[in-house]
């Protein structure tokens, strides 16, 4: 398998760049990730499920909604 070369290797990196992408996510307050979202996609543009999301932090304590 061409395709396949070095797998594990390649997955286990892409894992390792998740993990910190998701552990600088979760140190960004809610204005400072609307910031990044404004500069990445431009103000206002885009992501609109994670800016409703942004805008309802901090969630709700109870499970049922």
């Amino acid at each position: 398998m061409a395709g396949r070369k070095n797998f594990k290797g390649r997955q286990e990196k892409r894992n390792e760049t998740a993990d910190l992408r998701e552990e600088a996510r979760e140190a960004r307050t809610p204005k400072q990730q609307f910031a990044v979202l404004d500069k990445r996609l431009g103000v206002n543009i885009g992501a609109k499920r994670e800016r409703v999301r942004l805008g309802r932090e901090p969630w709700p304590t109870s499970v049922n909604n």
